[in-house]
């Protein structure tokens, strides 16, 4: 015989702890499942502007993150002269030289500072990072000392802003222009050229190097040419499948 209805509320009224529990336990259980499924879509998302099956990312051999890998000029420039990279209408190869450093900035207001990380980039390396747009001004100028920064920054931190000059410690950027990274890590980073960011922080090398093939069969032909060439000592791997570090 099915018990009543009302004999199921007047428990749930006489066990309140336990009822208390029991909704508390799938109310948790609830929130986990939408912060895993918020991660994946966050992750999902950042793959899809900081990855391309067409894209490799050399680093030094062990590293696990652009911060920690060393690559000097030398190897760098033994790369841009290796057939494969994919070129432009000109003939200039897609190879970017990069280098990461960190700078410590004020936000909004001057009342906090914070670390932000500098990637200094070939100026063909917009073109090798698929979804990131320039919305306001336009690209820097390599040799001048002109930064472009996304736009999350340029909302959070001062002296970020189209005109400004970001100045900390050393270093000096005009900034020339806002990029629109699309929710990925890029969101976080100032970008310019990566000679100017040499001489100013006097590191004659590099963090990494962004390589666009033809199409994904040329990038896994041209990470077994790196894997192999003993000269190198590098390692190469899908843009997607690093990160950076802050």
């Amino acid at each position: 015989m099915a018990i009543p209805l009302k004999y199921n509320l007047r428990n749930l009224v006489a066990r309140k702890a336990s009822t208390g529990m029991t909704a508390f336990v799938i109310g948790l259980v609830v929130a986990v499942f939408l912060c895993v499924l918020a991660l994946v879509q966050g992750v999902t998302r950042t793959l899809s502007v900081t990855a391309s099956t067409r894209n490799v990312i050399a680093m030094r051999v062990g590293s696990q993150a652009e911060m920690q890998s060393v690559i000097t000029r030398d190897q760098a420039d033994q790369m841009g002269a290796m057939p494969g990279p994919d070129r432009t209408a000109t003939g200039a190869s897609f190879v970017s030289p990069e280098l990461i450093t960190l700078i410590n900035v004020p936000r909004e207001g001057g009342k906090t500072f914070s670390n932000v990380q500098v990637r200094g980039m070939a100026p063909i390396g917009l073109e090798i990072r698929p979804g990131v747009k320039i919305i306001d001004g336009r690209m820097f100028t390599a040799g001048t000392n002109e930064a472009i920064v996304s736009k999350n920054l340029s909302r959070r931190y001062a002296n970020m802003k189209v005109g400004d000059t970001l100045k900390t410690g050393s270093f000096r950027w005009v900034i020339v222009g806002l990029f629109d990274a699309q929710g990925s890590a890029y969101e976080s980073e100032i970008w310019t050229d990566v000679r100017d960011l040499q001489q100013q922080t006097k590191r004659e090398m590099y963090s990494s190097v962004f390589v666009r093939l033809p199409d994904s069969d040329a990038a896994s032909r041209y990470i077994e040419t790196i894997k192999g060439d003993q000269r190198l000592k590098l390692e190469a791997r899908p843009s997607g499948s690093t990160t950076t570090s802050r």
